[in-house]
């Protein structure tokens, strides 16, 4: 099925229901340069796969307030019937498609909301201007959303006219989800500009979630947010840059968010740069997350908030400002010893350590070694082979 080189203008004002292209169980669809306009839902795909959308331009200028009650530029639900079998769409993919309203006011509720895929690849995009930029939301408890791949696009919150940019939310309150949610992946993609929030998590499924080299400037609220009961676990934030949050300065926001209930597991943070001056730090926890890691990262806040005591929060060879709140680390000090041979090395840690590790860096005469530990640093006595103490110069030493 092909449908291209055509324009559709929806010239009923307000509507409500219904799609310009509904398209139920297709496979081999290939969409090109066709431009819509207006509508409750621009596409919308029920239980289609080897879906091409290429050069597509999907708008909405509707001052109408109904339409943030499900309308969606993109929307792709699974095809549900009591007389088939349920089938997702699949293998779907997008390149150089923009999705936006074209007014100041975000009256769309979803730029693109997913509700059911496996495989859904999207390139050089623009998705903007909705309420809500991209929504994955699982069509019911058992739907499975996995394995999107975004690259080289924007999720763009129009100078503060989305209220957020990416959420993952239950489709229904009870019963919770249980189908899979994860292999997510965002690489070289901006996240620019919300009213409120960046990405919220509000599934407890959520796994896999990758974001490379990715942009995060600031709306006035936090770049992610874990919520209660929900969880981001197994996932990686690399070499992505966060700034400007809390734009309005009013202490609303942090650049990463645990709040409390939350059971994340295992996310990694390398290479990232929290650079907000506004927010109250950095990071905040909960408590209730587990082994969340910083390698390599730079902080703009001296310090994380909430509780981290216990919860096995490591950074490795920070830079910026953070000192503290940290329950493993390493690094390179540089030390000029006193008369009794001793320095001290900040190690930025919730509890006093019981054992560290240290080593000089290049120098092959003399030694180091730990002679005490206390609750922001740790004692270091430099001393020859024979012994005696070395009291001048200046000393580099790995620790850990």
């Amino acid at each position: 099925i092909q449908l291209r080189d055509f324009y559709v203008l929806c010239k009923t004002n307000a509507v409500t229901t219904g799609a310009l292209i509904h398209v139920t169980r297709a496979s081999r669809l290939y969409i090109s340069n066709v431009s819509l306009q207006d509508g409750y839902i621009g596409i919308q795909l029920n239980g289609c796969d080897n879906v091409w959308m290429t050069d597509i331009d999907v708008q909405s200028g509707q001052r109408y307030v109904a339409l943030q009650g499900g309308s969606s530029l993109v929307k792709m639900d699974p095809y549900d019937s009591a007389a088939f079998v349920r089938s997702q769409n699949a293998s779907i993919y997008m390149t150089n498609v923009q999705l936006k309203t074209d007014i100041s006011e975000a009256y769309v509720d979803n730029g693109l909301h997913v509700t059911s895929v496996d495989g859904l690849y999207i390139s050089n995009s623009h998705i903007g201007f909705a309420n809500t930029v991209i929504r994955l939301s699982p069509f019911d408890n058992l739907a499975n959303i996995q394995h999107i791949f975004f690259t080289g696009s924007y999720i763009d919150g129009n100078v503060e006219q989305s209220d957020f940019l990416l959420v993952v939310a239950e489709a229904l309150a009870s019963p919770p989800h249980t189908g899979l949610m994860r292999d997510i992946t965002f690489v070289d993609c901006g996240f620019i500009r919300p009213r409120l929030k960046g990405v919220v998590v509000a599934v407890a499924t959520c796994q896999h979630f990758k974001f490379t080299s990715c942009e995060f400037d600031g709306g006035n609220e936090d770049a992610v947010q874990i919520n209660p009961g929900a969880a981001l676990s197994n996932s990686l934030f690399a070499g992505c840059i966060f700034d400007n949050w809390d734009r309005d300065a009013t202490g609303a926001g942090w650049e990463i968010r645990f709040l409390s209930g939350n059971t994340s597991d295992n996310v990694s943070f390398s290479h990232c740069q929290f650079l907000s001056p506004n927010v109250n730090e950095n990071v905040a926890f909960a408590g209730s997350e587990n082994d969340i890691r910083f390698d390599n990262c730079k902080f703009s806040k001296t310090t994380f908030a909430g509780t981290v005591s216990g919860k096995n929060i490591r950074n490795h060879d920070a830079s910026g400002a953070l000192t503290t709140g940290l329950s493993e680390n390493y690094g390179t000090a540089s030390i000029s010893p006193k008369g009794s041979g001793e320095g001290t090395i900040t190690h930025g840690l919730t509890e006093t350590p019981t054992f560290a590790l240290v080593g000089l860096r290049g120098d092959s005469v003399n030694e180091v070694e730990v002679t005490c530990y206390g609750t922001s640093a740790i004692t270091v006595r430099i001393h020859n082979a024979g012994g005696a103490d070395v009291t001048g110069g200046t000393f580099n030493i790995h620790w850990i």
